[in-house]
Order: structure tokens, then sequence, then C-alpha cells
């Protein structure tokens, strides 16, 4: 999965809530790739949420290779070329007349596939109506894309003149390797934001297989521990973030993280419900300076709190 990682921060609040829903119900064209044998990443999801049409015709094709009668391709043919452009309806105008007769002839076979069903359903949006849903995005996945942050999240896989080493979680945990992500959120913060969040994400997909299944490859029963730090985390902490820290432990995941202030977290979070929600998740919270006095009397409890003055540390 790539853009459900992100799908989410298109718009969370507000009157365009029910586009951003829609943008993220659209942008998941990442398995598609997988099923066609090819690997996905983000300069596919690019292309194909910008022009989902090639996307739904390759796939229509190899699923009515695979399913379909022998002569589906004769069928389409001799049908597209009887398709009159006055005579479409307003949403489909515009679109090349094979892809029009695949989408009719898919619809007419009792051949369901829930990808193909999602395929055909943004197919047949109205296509300056999709380009809207989907615009939101746009500018963060040229970011994505483009110079040496596409050279690091999206390589060319085949290229064999790269010699940089590709890895993969289950890899590292594996073999108990360490791990350094450095995002340069100075910089760049939606960037920073986006590959943490995607991180994030794949981590939470990790620790599910883990738990159901343990470490594939490895006798260790349980699985090693996995310690996450996550240095100015108000910078990254989302929706992707919590299940970290309230479902992961079953796999051994133990999470620590920082930040200045607790309030900075409330700010990137903007709710203080959910702040509160993520707080509550840390077994132990400790901290140092006046940040204690700016939590409310009610979120600690004056018997689970224990507070440490200058002698405590001298002592």
């Amino acid at each position: 999965m790539i853009c459900p990682r992100f799908g989410h921060r298109i718009c969370d609040h507000g009157p365009v809530s029910d586009a951003g829903y829609l943008a993220d119900r659209h942008l998941r064209p990442d398995p598609i790739p997988r099923r066609l044998g090819r690997r996905p990443d983000y300069q596919q999801v690019r292309r194909y949420i910008n022009d989902i049409e090639p996307l739904f015709m390759e796939y229509a094709r190899a699923h009515l290779t695979a399913h379909g009668a022998e002569d589906w391709k004769e069928q389409v043919e001799e049908l597209a070329s009887k398709i009159s452009e006055r005579n479409l309806p307003a949403a489909p105008r515009g679109r090349s007349k094979e892809a029009i007769e695949l989408m009719r002839h898919v619809q007419a076979q009792d051949l369901y596939d829930p990808v193909l069903d999602g395929l055909v359903s943004a197919f047949k949006y109205d296509k300056t109506y999709f380009d809207k849903i989907v615009s939101s995005v746009g500018p963060l996945m040229e970011k994505l894309t483009t110079g040496n942050i596409a050279e690091l999240i999206s390589p060319d896989y085949l290229d064999e003149q790269d010699t940089r080493p590709i890895f993969e979680w289950m890899d590292v945990i594996r073999r108990k390797g360490i791990v350094y992500v450095g995002l340069d959120a100075l910089t760049d913060t939606t960037v920073a934001s986006a590959v943490g969040n995607s991180m994030f994400a794949d981590l939470v997909s990790v620790a599910g297989y883990i738990y159901k299944h343990g470490v594939p490859g490895a006798s260790m029963d349980p699985p090693p521990v996995i310690s996450m730090h996550a240095d100015e985390i108000n910078e990254l902490i989302g929706d992707e973030f919590i299940p970290l820290l309230n479902k992961a432990g079953g796999a051994e995941f133990q999470v620590t993280a920082y930040t200045q202030t607790w309030s900075d977290v409330e700010a990137r979070i903007g709710n203080r419900v959910k702040a509160g929600q993520a707080a509550g998740n840390f077994n132990t919270l400790i901290m140092t300076g006046q940040l204690y006095t700016r939590f409310d009397n009610n979120f600690f409890p004056s018997d689970s709190a224990k507070s440490a003055d200058k002698a405590d540390y001298e002592g």
C-alpha cells in the first residue's frame, strides 16, 4: 500500500472533507501493478492518478485474457468500431472507444473482481470531476517523484547501474539490524511528514504480520524486541502513528518518542482529544522543566505521577 498512507492528508476537516474521502477512496492504484507483475512505486501512482484509463485498460485486458471468452478481443474491437462520440453520455466523452467498450464488456460479464470493479467505478467518473477529486494530492506527489527524494523512495529497481542496497523491514528485523532515517523536516515539512507517515504505515503492517505469523525464516519465539526512537515526533505524528502505540506491543514493538513540548503535538494533530489519546498510549511519560505544569491536573492523577526536583538528580 502506498496511496492510503497519505490520502488522509488531503483534507481532514471542513467543507472539503468529502472530497478528501473520495480522493482517499480512489487513490489506491498501488496493488494493481503487483497483480500485473510489476513492483508498485510512487512514479506509477502519480502516473495513474493523473490518468486512470491506461491502468484500467491494461488490467481489464489481463483479467479478460485469464477469465473471459476466447474471442473477447474480437467482440470488443467490433463493438468499439460502432461507438459514436455524439451518442455517448457526458461522462465517457473524451475516453478512447476501446476503453469505453472494455468497460461495457466487463460489466456485461459475470466475472466479479474487486480490483477491476474499483477501476470501473473510477473510470466511469467524468474526467474533469475525477481530476478535481485527486488534484489536491498533485503537489505532494510531484515532490515525492522528483529530485533526490524520488531517487531515494522510488528508485528504478531494474537499474543495474544503481548499486545501492535494497532492504525490507522484515530483513532488518530478522538480522537485528539498525536503520537510521533522517527526514530533514527543517527543510521540507510536507515531504518529511509524508515519507515518515508512509514508514509508520509500513511498520504497522509489519507489526500485524509478526503478531499473527511471527518473523518469517526466523526461529525466534517470541520475536525480537523492535525498538523505535522518534525524535521531534510532533513533526510526524498522525493517524499512522497511533496503532504503533496501542496495538504493536503484541509484536514486541517498543516506541520511544521525543518532543520539545506537548503543545507541539497538540498543534500538529489539531485535536486535543486525539493528542490525549496518543499520550495515553505511552506507558511512561518523562518530563523535564516546566512541561508537567502545562498539562491539566486531571491528565495525571496525583497518586500516579512522581515528580523529581533538583535534589533527586544530585542524589
